[in-house]
């Protein structure tokens, strides 16, 4: 397992970054439809978080990745929003909650 920083996946930088405003009492896990789990390198799970990035801030309008950590199937995790920042992920539980994407 790898823990793979943003600038080590070629995350661009976040237009605007909120912090937290307390503790998070939930956990979203999400299941990216094109297969986000199925990288078994690390260079492949960069791709889709560049993938999933790019989707995020070009055609949503967002100001990062919303999601707070990503996962492949070999176990490598991907810095995504991080901790203790806002995500863009789950409508009505952003300030409350982190977000997973496998």
């Amino acid at each position: 397992m790898t823990f793979v920083l943003r600038a080590l996946w070629g995350a661009r930088p976040p237009v605007s970054t909120i912090l937290l405003p307390g503790v998070v009492s939930t956990v979203f896990v999400h299941h990216n439809g094109d297969g986000h789990g199925g990288a078994h390198t690390v260079a492949a799970g960069s791709q889709k978080m560049r993938d999933d990035q790019r989707y995020h801030m070009d055609q949503l309008g967002w100001s990062d990745i919303g999601y707070t950590y990503g996962f492949d199937q070999a176990g490598n995790v991907y810095e995504g929003r991080g901790w203790h920042v806002v995500g863009a992920h789950t409508e009505g539980f952003n300030r409350t909650s982190y977000a997973f994407v496998a």
